[in-house]
């Protein structure tokens, strides 16, 4: 933007200059030259008067002229054949003798300026007058005039460029200020401000973008609060299926729902903290994750429900390591909404499977869940409230934008049991896990007993 306010001054001082210069130039010449004219016709008028009031041969006559004559002018008269007075150069005695009675010619010689008047002298002899105004002086000072004029036209859009660049730096400055802003609270700090200033127009865009990240921070905070306090209360019905599961006369039935409502309470103190802690990335865990065996740890929570309900899972793992760019909440996570939908939508003893391998055309992870139930048949159930079936239609589109946070991809198709299969994407990371929590557990076997 300087650079286009400097260019807009500079261009703007240059024209108005040429617009201003060309025309006074113009008429300095034009006036200077109509002066001289003037002035050599009046001389010359004088001198055909003196000239036409005396006789040819008279001696007074070329006194008579010499003391009628302007001191700028220097005077030239031919009268008959033979008389001639002042010293004519040949392109002053070819301007006289081409002149015309009662009628002044002004002509160029060199650098002068020549008026010629045709006369009768007293006697009937013809005659003429030539005045010659030398003008080299005069253009030499019109010269230094014009010379000023160029300076001018090429110093002050100089000038003008750096008064418009202060100019622009006082406007554009803010406006930086306000893109640095901008870019801070994209990245997710809401506690930048900005200093109103420049323009009072760009001074109340920083005065309104305060006001508009002070609104932000406060919905968010008030969005954090409420989904605390709301994890919060559920805590105590928690408890209570806590109680009760282990009041359970059956310990089988007792363990596996002391399981369930166990895995219930460590996400409600997940939600909290996330609630509380204003960046994801502070509560994310560990990066990077080796993908076999967050599938390992959360199998280990989905066995009693698969057993529970008849179901065959097949655990299909690669046989290195494959260490994805997300956090071991976040993967355990996307693992666990993936199973948690072929629990929730294929009747009980339907077959799943749940395989990770490295993607063949690159340096990524595929992670597959597989079930022989319906199948999922709209396209569009990753979008976010969209459910084939009785529920909140919000799973798919949290793993789908999960996934994409670290470059991945997820993808619907048509398994080999027959029914849906779901298959995430990940890209490796350049390095394998860093803290031990990460590498804890190992590859589950071929199968669940």
């Amino acid at each position: 933007m300087r650079r286009r306010i400097a260019l807009l001054a500079s261009v703007s001082t240059f024209v108005c200059l040429l617009l201003f210069c060309v025309p006074f130039v113009a008429f300095l010449r034009g006036s200077y030259v109509a002066h001289v004219d003037e002035l050599a016709d009046v001389n010359a008028q004088i001198a055909a008067s003196a000239v036409a009031a005396r006789r040819s041969d008279d001696a007074a006559l070329l006194r008579s002229v010499e003391e009628e004559r302007v001191p700028q002018a220097q005077i030239a008269v031919r009268v008959g054949r033979t008389a001639t007075y002042g010293r004519p150069d040949s392109c002053v005695r070819r301007a006289g003798e081409r002149s015309r009675p009662g009628r002044t010619r002004v002509v160029w010689c060199g650098s002068r300026r020549v008026a010629t008047r045709a006369t009768t002298s007293r006697d009937g002899a013809r005659a003429w007058v030539a005045v010659a105004i030398e003008t080299s002086e005069q253009w030499r000072s019109l010269a230094v005039v014009i010379g000023l004029a160029v300076v001018a036209m090429l110093l002050l859009p100089l000038v003008a460029v750096l008064v418009a660049e202060r100019l622009g730096r006082s406007m554009v400055r803010p406006v930086d200020a306000l893109v640095r802003a901008a870019g801070r609270v994209s990245d997710g700090d809401l506690t930048t401000r900005v200093v109103p200033g420049g323009p009072p127009e760009i001074a109340r865009m920083g005065q309104t973008f305060n006001e508009l990240v002070r609104r932000i921070q406060e919905l968010i905070d008030n969005e954090r609060e409420t989904l605390a306090d709301l994890s919060h209360r559920l805590r105590s019905p928690v408890t209570v299926l806590m109680l009760q599961a282990e009041a359970l006369s059956d310990p089988e039935d007792s363990a596996r729902l002391l399981v369930s409502v166990e895995r219930l309470r460590r996400q409600l103190d997940e939600l909290i903290d996330q609630a509380r802690t204003p960046s994801p990335a502070a509560s994310g865990g560990c990066r990077p994750v080796d993908l076999r065996v967050a599938v390992a740890l959360c199998a280990r929570q989905w066995r009693p429900a698969v057993h529970g309900e008849g179901r065959r899972c097949d655990l299909r793992s690669a046989g290195a390591a494959l260490p994805v760019e997300l956090s071991e909440k976040e993967l355990m996570a996307v693992i666990d909404i993936l199973v948690d939908n072929v629990l929730k939508h294929t009747p009980p003893g339907t077959a799943l499977a749940v395989s990770t391998r490295a993607a063949p055309d690159g340096p990524a992870a595929v992670l597959a869940v597989e079930d022989a139930g319906p199948g999922i048949h709209d396209a569009r159930a990753v979008e976010r409230g969209r459910s084939g079936a009785d529920s909140s239609g919000l799973g798919l589109d949290i793993v789908r934008r999960t996934v994409q946070s670290a470059g991945g991809d997820l993808r619907i198709g048509v398994s080999d049991l027959g029914g849906a299969r779901v298959e995430v994407t990940l890209p490796l990371a350049a390095a394998p896990p860093r803290r031990a929590e990460c590498r804890a557990g190992g590859a589950a076997g071929p199968e669940l007993p």
